[in-house]
C-alpha cells in the first residue's frame, strides 16, 4: 500500500492497527523472538549494534529461509501499517510543526552569526594576553636565577667568612670552643641543602669540606673531653661548657643519653664485681663447711672484714656516679639557650618524665636489689653476715644517703629515693628484727623455766637486771638511726609485753595473796630505807602467805625491769637520735608494767585500808575515862598494828617505785581523812575526851610517819585538815566567834559543822546519822559517794527539824548555836569547790 502512494485500509494485513501511540505493536514485537532482536539496537544500554550478517547466517542455519522471509515482510508491512496510521493520526500536529521549522532556521542564522563574533573577540583577546604573559614568565625565570645566584652567592660569602672564623677560633683553644661550635653548625646548615639548592660542586666552598670535617670531629672530641673531666672532678664551669658546644652541634641530647648510660653502666660493673657471688665463695672454701654458712675463728674475721671493704669501696663508688648524674641535672638546669632563653634541660628531659638522677638512682636500686638476692642466695654465709650486722649495713646506706643529700639543690633527701634504696635491703632488715625478738624471747622464756601460772617460780632481780641490759643493748645497736631505732623498739616493746604476759599469768589471786597477819613479838629492824619504826609499833615480824610472797616478788621483778629501762629511755629520751616513735613504744610497755604492778598491789592495799577504817570505827567505843590504864584508845593500838604489819611485811620488802609511793599516800591519806571524819562526830566531846583524841593523833602521825619517809607534809590538805582539826578541838571562843578562827577556813565544811553540833549544840540537835538511823560507817560510806554539797542537804534537815522540836515544846529562843549554824552552813558550803 504505501509502494502505491495511498493510505493502507483498516483491517488489511496481519497485524491489528490501532488509533493508539504504536505501543502495542512494538510489545508484540518484544514478545516475538525473532523481531526483538531487531529492537535491542535501539535500546539505552545495548552493548552492540544489529548484525545483519550474523542474523542471516543464523536463519539459514536453524530455519526454513522461505518462512523466515516471509515473516520478515509481515512484520515490515505491519510496521508501515502503524507509521500510516500514526500519521493519520497526527496530521495536525505534524503540519503545525513542520510550519515552525523557518522561524527556527532564522534563529539558528542569529545564532551562528553571534558565535562568529565570539570567536573573533576570543581571538584578539589572546592575542592581547598571551604574549605579554609569555613575555611576563620569561623575565620571571630569569629573575629567579638571578636571585638564585645571588643566594649561593651570598651563601658562598658566608660560608668562607664563618671558615676563616673558624680557624681563628680553633686556634684560641678551649675557651674559643664554644664560638667554634656555633661556628661549625652554621657551616653546616649553609653547606646542606637549602631549598633543594646546596653548595655542593662550587670549588671554593668544596675545598674547605675536609677541614670542616676534621674540625668537626675535633670539637667534638675536645667537648668529650671536657665533659668527662668536669664530671670527675664536678666542676660547673667545664660541664656547662662542654654541654653549651654540643647544644651548639645539636648533639647535646644525644650527648647526655650517651653520659647517662656510661654511668649506668658504670654502676651495674661496679655493683656486679664487688658482689660477686664466685669471688665471695673464693674466700670462704676450704675454711667453711659445703653449705658456705659459717666460719669460725680469725678466717670468720678476715672474711667478713673483706666483705665489708666490697660494701665500703662500692658504696664509695655509687656515690661517686649519683653525685655526676646529680651533677649533670644541676648544669643542664642552670644553662639557657642564647636565643630562646629556654633551659638545656628542657631539650634533654620530656615534660613530665623523670628527672636524669632519678633514673639512675632507680637503675642502681634495681640492679643493686637483685645482685643482693642472688649472691644471698648462692652465698648464705653473705646473708647471714649482713643481718647479723644489719645496723652497720643500714649505717653505709644512711651515709651514702648523706653524702649524697650534700650535693642536692634543697637539703632534704627525696624520701622516695631513700625509700628505694633502703627498699633494696627489706629482707636483711626483716630477718634483722625477727632474730632481734627471737633473741629476746628466749631470753624472757629462760626466765620462767618452771610450771607457769601461780606455781611457776618468779624470776630474781639479777636475771630481770640482765634482761633489762639485753633490751636496752638491742636499742642501743640501733642508735644513730631513728627509723631502724623506731622498728627495734617495737620489737623490745613486743619483747617486754611477753615478759608481762607470763608475770601476770603467774599472779595469785587466791584468798591468801591478800591477807596480812601480824607475828609474835621480835626483835624488830631498827632501821630500813623508808624510815625508823616506832616503839609501840614493834610488835613483831608479820607473817606472809606464800601466795603474797609470791605477789611481792613478781612485783619486785616488774619494778626492777621498769626501773632499769626507764633510767636508759631518761638518759637518752631527749637525745636528737633518738625517735619520738621510739620513745612511745618503749614508754607504751613501761606504762603497761606499771598497770600490772598496780594490778597486784592494789587489792592489798584495798583490804588494808579497809582495815584501818575498821579500826577507826572503834572510836565510837572507846573508853575515855581519864583513869583508864593506856593513854591511847585500843582503835588507835589495832590501827598501829595495821600500819607495822604493812609496813614490815610488806612495804620494807618492795621495791620503791612511784606505784608503790602512790598507793602508800593514798592509804595514808585516806586514814587521816577518815579519821578526822570520824573525830568530828565523837559526841558528847568533854575536855578528857578532847585531850584523849590529841594523843590519839599524836600517836597516829608517830604510826603513819614511817610511810612517808619524806615526811606527813607532803601529803597537803589531809596532814593540814590533821593538824587544824587537833587545835580546832581545844577552842574555847563563844560559839558565835567560831566563824573567824583560822582552822574554819582549813578543814571541811562537814567536819566544821559536825563538830560544832557535837561540841557546842544542845542533844536534841542531832548529826546526820543519827537523824537518819546510820551507823557511822554507814555515813561515812555515803559521804564518799555523795560530796560536801549534799551533806550540807542533811545538816539543813537536821537543824530544821530542831526548830521544829523547840517550836512543839513552846520554847520562845533557839540555843545559841543554832544561829550561828544556820549562818555558818552557808557561808562554808557555798564557798567550798
Amino acid at each position: 500500500a504505501m509502494q502505491d502512494g495511498g493510505l493502507p485500509l483498516k483491517g488489511e494485513g496481519t497485524v491489528h492497527v490501532s488509533d493508539t501511540d504504536g505501543s502495542d505493536l512494538l510489545k508484540t514485537f518484544e514478545k516475538d523472538e525473532v523481531f526483538s532482536k531487531f529492537l535491542e539496537e535501539g535500546r539505552v544500554g545495548a552493548r552492540q549494534s544489529f548484525d545483519t550478517v550474523a542474523y542471516t547466517s543464523n536463519a539459514i542455519r536453524t530455519s526454513n529461509i522461505d518462512t523466515s522471509l516471509q515473516k520478515l515482510t509481515r512484520g515490515v508491512s505491519d510496521l508501515n501499517k502503524e507509521i500510516n496510521s500514526q500519521v493519520f493520526s497526527h496530521h495536525e500536529e505534524l503540519l503545525d510543526q513542520a510550519s515552525k521549522i523557518k522561524e527556527l532556521e532564522a534563529i539558528l542564522n542569529v545564532i551562528s552569526a553571534g558565535v562568529g563574533g565570539l570567536e573573533e573577540s576570543v581571538d584578539k583577546l589572546h592575542g592581547a594576553i598571551t604574549v605579554p604573559f609569555q613575555l611576563l614568565q620569561e623575565r620571571t625565570r630569569h629573575q629567579a636565577s638571578v636571585l638564585l645566584a645571588c643566594g649561593l652567592l651570598r651563601r658562598t660569602i658566608r660560608f668562607l667568612y664563618l671558615v676563616k672564623k673558624l680557624k681563628i677560633h680553633l686556634q684560641g683553644g678551649s675557651r674559643e670552643l664554644t664560638k667554634a661550635a656555633l661556628c661549625l653548625s652554621e657551616l653546616r646548615v649553609l653547606r646542606d641543602d637549602h631549598e633543594g639548592e646546596d653548595l655542593s660542586g662550587i670549588q671554593a666552598v668544596d675545598q674547605e669540606i675536609p677541614f670542616l670535617e676534621r674540625s668537626w670531629d675535633d670539637v667534638m672530641s675536645a667537648a668529650a673531653r671536657m665533659l668527662s673531666q668536669g664530671m670527675e672532678t664536678l666542676n660547673q664551669s667545664e660541664v656547662a661548657h662542654a654541654l653549651q658546644v654540643f647544644h651548639n652541634l645539636g648533639a647535646l641530647k644525644k650527648r647526655v643519653e650517651l653520659t647517662m648510660h656510661a654511668i649506668t653502666d658504670r654502676l651495674a660493673k661496679a655493683i656486679r664485681a664487688s658482689l660477686n657471688q664466685n669471688a665471695l665463695a673464693q674466700g670462704l672454701r676450704g675454711s667453711c663447711g659445703p653449705d658456705l654458712t659459717h666460719i669460725a675463728g680469725s678466717a670468720g674475721a678476715a672474711w667478713r672484714a673483706a666483705l665489708w671493704s666490697r660494701l665500703e669501696r662500692l658504696l664509695d663508688t655509687l656515690h661517686s656516679c649519683c653525685v655526676q648524674a646529680r651533677h649533670m641535672h644541676r648544669v643542664l638546669a642552670k644553662i639557657r639557650d642564647p636565643a630562646t632563653h629556654h633551659l638545656l634541660l628542657e631539650e634533654v628531659q620530656a615534660k613530665g618524665s623523670e628527672p636524669l638522677p632519678t633514673v639512675v638512682w632507680r637503675s642502681m636500686c634495681k640492679q643493686l636489689s637483685e645482685q643482693l638476692a642472688s649472691v644471698s642466695r648462692a652465698t648464705p654465709m653473705v646473708e647471714s653476715t649482713l643481718v647479723a650486722e644489719y645496723p652497720k649495713l643500714r649505717r653505709y646506706y644512711m651515709d651514702l644517703l648523706r653524702r649524697t643529700n650534700t650535693h642536692l639543690d634543697t637539703p632534704q633527701q627525696d624520701a622516695n629515693e631513700q625509700q628505694m634504696l633502703l627498699g633494696t635491703i627489706a629482707n636483711f632488715e626483716a630477718a634483722y628484727l625477727n632474730r632481734s625478738l627471737s633473741r629476746l624471747s628466749e631470753l624472757v622464756n629462760s626466765l620462767f623455766p618452771a610450771a607457769h601460772g601461780p606455781s611457776g617460780v618468779p624470776p630474781s632481780s639479777e636475771q630481770v637486771v640482765s634482761l633489762a641490759k639485753a633490751i636496752w643493748a638491742e636499742v642501743d645497736t640501733a642508735r644513730g638511726d631513728q627509723d631502724l631505732m623506731a622498728a627495734v623498739s617495737r620489737s623490745v616493746s613486743k619483747a617486754m609485753t611477753m615478759f608481762l604476759i607470763k608475770i601476770e599469768g603467774m599472779i595469785s589471786s587466791d584468798h591468801d595473796a591478800y591477807q596480812l597477819r601480824p607475828g609474835t613479838a621480835s626483835t624488830p629492824t631498827s632501821s630500813t630505807p623508808h624510815g625508823t619504826l616506832p616503839p609501840t609499833a614493834a610488835a613483831g615480824v608479820p607473817v606472809l602467805s606464800p601466795s603474797l610472797q609470791h605477789n611481792m616478788a613478781l612485783f619486785n621483778a616488774l619494778v626492777h625491769l621498769h626501773a632499769s629501762i626507764s633510767s636508759q629511755l631518761n638518759t637518752h629520751a631527749h637525745t636528737h637520735d633518738f625517735p619520738e616513735s621510739a620513745r612511745t613504744s618503749i614508754g607504751q610497755a613501761l606504762t603497761t608494767i606499771e598497770s600490772l604492778s598496780n594490778q597486784i598491789i592494789m587489792p592489798l592495799f584495798g583490804i588494808v585500808t579497809k582495815q584501818c577504817e575498821g579500826s577507826l570505827m572503834g572510836l565510837f567505843n572507846v573508853d575515855w575515862n581519864p583513869t583508864a590504864p593506856n593513854p591511847s584508845s585500843a582503835c588507835m593500838t589495832q590501827l598501829q598494828q595495821h600500819v607495822h604489819t604493812l609496813y614490815s611485811g610488806v612495804i620494807c620488802r618492795l621495791t620503791p617505785t612511784p606505784t608503790l609511793t602512790r598507793h602508800t599516800h593514798a592509804l595514808v591519806r585516806r586514814i587521816m581523812v577518815v579519821f578526822v571524819r570520824l573525830a568530828a562526830l565523837v559526841r558528847p566531846l568533854t575536855e578528857d575526851m578532847r585531850l584523849k583524841l590529841a594523843g590519839d593523833m599524836a600517836q597516829l602521825e608517830l604510826a603513819l610517819a614511817p610511810l612517808i619517809p619524806e615526811g606527813l607534809k607532803e601529803l597537803g590538805a589531809a596532814y593540814r585538815h590533821l593538824r587544824a582539826f587537833r587545835s580546832f578541838i581545844f577552842r574555847s571562843e563563844p560559839v558565835s566567834d567560831i566563824p573567824g578562827i583560822p582552822e574554819v577556813r582549813v578543814l571541811l565544811p562537814s567536819v566544821v559543822m559536825h563538830h560544832m553540833i557535837s561540841s557546842r549544840a544542845p542533844e536534841d540537835l542531832l548529826l546526820p546519822h543519827k537523824q537518819m538511823n546510820w551507823t557511822p560507817a554507814q555515813y561515812s560510806e555515803w559521804i564518799d559517794r555523795h560530796g560536801e554539797q549534799d551533806v550540807w542537804g542533811l545538816l539543813r534537815t537536821c537543824l530544821d527539824s530542831y526548830a521544829q522540836k523547840v517550836n512543839m515544846r513552846g520554847e520562845k529562843e533557839f540555843h545559841e548555836a543554832y544561829p550561828v549554824l544556820q549562818a555558818l552552813g552557808p557561808a562554808l558550803f557555798s564557798n567550798w569547790k
